[in-house]
């Protein structure tokens, strides 16, 4: 999804789910973590002209020894 991208339903329902919730937290921004964002970005600025986006990474080594640690929870 990018700039090009031209959904008027969705970009209508997806607006108004933000409203409600940053009426429901009584904050003027919305934050999320997704990371399927990043494939959406141009997108999402397109729809929101002042986002403001953030990238963390994780130390890769940290990262695998977390998912091995998962693994053998789920494996259990």
């Amino acid at each position: 999804m990018d700039k090009s991208t031209v959904n008027p339903d969705f970009e209508k329902y997806y607006i108004e789910i933000i409203k409600k919730l940053l009426v429901n937290q009584k904050s003027s921004r919305y934050i999320t973590k997704n990371n399927y964002n990043v494939s959406r970005m141009e997108y999402i600025k397109k729809l929101f002209p002042d986002a403001k986006f953030i990238f963390m990474t994780r130390n890769p080594i940290n990262h695998i020894a977390s998912l091995a640690k998962q693994d053998k929870v789920l494996k259990e």
